[in-house]
């Protein structure tokens, strides 16, 4: 399609209509240390000169394959198989986008199949989605999920989820009349208030929203939420890493009806924050409730196997004021690249590196435990945890760059008064060498 710019007449028109006096007045909201300001660029430069110029300005950055890296908080440093990229890369798959005409596409979309197959499968439901933009928006297309079943305007959520989550469900869901109630964690503690959840539940609540594990990297058994919720009629939404599901019991089979989140852990790597992989799985009875894209089996004119997106209740598709969601696209090559991802490591080696990833984790954590000015706290994880110094958490971390270690996440820029606090990930690909130099450098 040919592009066409808007004129400068019609530029002019529409910042009048939304009354600004610039195009900088759209963008005077966001945060000064956000905006990147003017490249000050040589003038008169070559393409040759100013490739080389901004190769120059970039190498400035570090990536993780020159780092030992211990974040996550939703995207982590895991073993990714050669042949997830070389299988991506192939022509016929290199697409974010999922196919209209199955005439043409039945390739990509048996993948997306398959991949829906396996993600229903490790999540313990009856079926999943073609993916979303990511966890968070995932998140909160499973809570309207849930409100739109129910017929209910109030949803409970868990104060342990990602910071992130919570801010983007507040975001999306306050201008639509929906009451959102937070159940914090108690003071100083990391465990979900499961008991404050399943109390909080009455014959108004659409759903109960739990991370499992949540933010901190905890894990309990959320049967009795599950429990609550349904005697309540409610529903319950898992906010999970399904890279756990290998090794742990997935949330479907604890009584969630709604497994949802990021899950770029399985094949997608790390990538300035995104494009990642959300994802939603729940129970059948859901299955028209589901948002985004889904594609289906059936058999074409000949009785042959044939694949075709299916339930459409989209936006683009059906009336607007019947749509079960707006969202207008998915990440089907993330989708694509988890798909060859658990194909090739398959059911035994996701639980082999959920195995790894729980004895490094605990290796680490009784390292950390002998060193000086360190507290560990004492809960259930899988892979990821908090530690408290004495020293302020950004200090901690920037030293520990200094040596090379992406040390973990500053729980400080979420809640001050956790400033103390850093939020650490270990993967199957930390070596134990790796762990004593983070120890070292700690000391």
């Amino acid at each position: 399609m040919t592009y066409v710019p808007h004129t400068a007449a019609e530029r002019d028109a529409m910042l009048q209509a939304v009354g600004a006096r610039t195009l900088d007045d759209l963008f005077a909201h966001l945060p000064a240390e956000l905006k990147s300001g003017p490249l000050n660029l040589p003038a008169g430069l070559s393409e040759m000169e100013l490739a080389a110029e901004m190769a120059r300005r970039a190498a400035r950055n570090r990536p993780t394959t020159e780092l030992v890296c211990f974040l996550g908080a939703g995207a982590y440093d895991h073993f990714i198989p050669p042949v997830v990229d070389q299988l991506v890369l192939r022509g016929e798959l290199f697409t974010a986008y999922t196919p209209y005409q199955p005439e043409i596409s039945q390739g990509i979309l048996q993948l997306i199949y398959e991949y829906q197959t396996m993600m229903a499968s490790l999540c313990g439901c009856d079926v999943a989605n073609a993916s979303l933009y990511d966890g968070a928006t995932a998140a909160v297309e499973a809570c309207e999920m849930a409100l739109r079943h129910t017929g209910r305007d109030r949803l409970l959520l868990d104060g342990a989820l990602h910071p992130h989550y919570l801010q983007t469900v507040e975001t999306i869901l306050r201008m639509q009349g929906v009451e959102r109630r937070i159940i914090p964690s108690a003071a100083g503690e990391f465990r979900s208030d499961l008991q404050g959840l399943a109390e909080g539940v009455s014959d108004q609540v659409a759903a109960v929203v739990v991370g499992y594990p949540n933010f901190f990297g905890a894990l309990d058994n959320i049967g009795a939420v599950a429990e609550a919720a349904h005697k309540a009629g409610a529903l319950l939404v898992a906010v999970s890493d399904p890279f756990a599901f290998g090794l742990l019991q997935p949330a479907g089979s604890l009584g969630a009806d709604i497994v949802c989140g990021e899950g770029q852990a399985l094949g997608v790597p790390l990538q300035y924050g995104g494009p990642y992989l959300g994802y939603v799985a729940c129970t059948k009875e859901l299955v028209r409730r589901m948002p985004g894209r889904l594609v289906g089996q059936t058999v074409d004119v000949k009785g042959n196997r044939a694949f075709t997106l299916t339930l459409q209740a989209r936006e683009q598709h059906i009336r607007r004021e019947k749509a079960t969601s707006n969202i207008c696209t998915n990440s089907a090559l993330c989708a694509v690249m988890a798909h060859f991802y658990m194909s090739c490591v398959g059911r035994e080696g996701l639980r082999r590196a959920g195995e790894l990833c729980v004895a490094k984790t605990d290796l680490l954590r009784r390292k950390l435990r002998g060193a000086k000015g360190v507290r560990v706290p004492e809960y259930p994880v899988f892979s990821e945890f908090v530690f408290e110094t004495d020293k302020p958490a950004g200090l901690v971390l920037e030293r520990l760059l200094q040596a090379g270690i992406l040390g973990g996440l500053d729980l400080g820029r979420y809640d001050a008064a956790r400033a103390n606090q850093v939020l650490v990930a270990v993967t199957e690909k930390r070596t134990e060498e790796e762990l004593e130099a983070y120890v070292h450098v700690l000391e």
